[in-house]
């Protein structure tokens, strides 16, 4: 599975869930016979759903559950966890050392001026080591 394919189920999973609370509350709507609340409960429910989506951090959420799964069956696509974003390195980061290289193989510290600052890269660039980012793990690292 790719970053995009994970990323793309969890938010087909959110707004899912965010159509079957719309649906409920249309049901609760239709046994009262008012709806008078229900065009502004619409959008509000679809950005509570779009913020919590923000802070449930995908691409850190998707390396956790990889990275648990790796504990598990020490089976894990390194390559797909390269592809995820800097928000998902303080999750790689946590990995073994000997793992580390895999996880974070290819990431340099961004050098960002204020007008580019990014709070996904701001954490990872105080996890990552600028001499270990151009590392090659080619050979080094499995992906099963």
């Amino acid at each position: 599975m790719r970053a995009a394919t994970a990323r793309g189920r969890l938010l087909v999973d959110v707004f899912e869930g965010w159509l079957g609370i719309l649906v409920l509350a249309v049901l609760a709507s239709g046994t009262v016979l008012r709806a008078r609340w229900l065009p502004r409960f619409a959008p509000l429910s679809g950005a509570v759903a779009l913020l919590a989506l923000a802070a449930l951090n995908p691409d850190a959420w998707i390396a956790e559950h990889n990275l648990d799964r790796y504990a598990e069956t020490g089976r894990v696509d390194w390559t797909y966890l390269r592809g995820l974003s800097d928000d998902a390195v303080p999750a790689l980061a946590r990995v073994d050392p000997a793992d580390r290289v895999c996880a974070l193989a290819g990431r340099e510290p961004a050098d960002d001026d204020w007008l580019e600052w990014n709070l996904g890269r701001s954490r990872a660039t105080g996890l990552l080591d600028p001499a270990a980012g151009s590392a090659d793990p080619a050979g080094q690292c499995r992906d099963d």
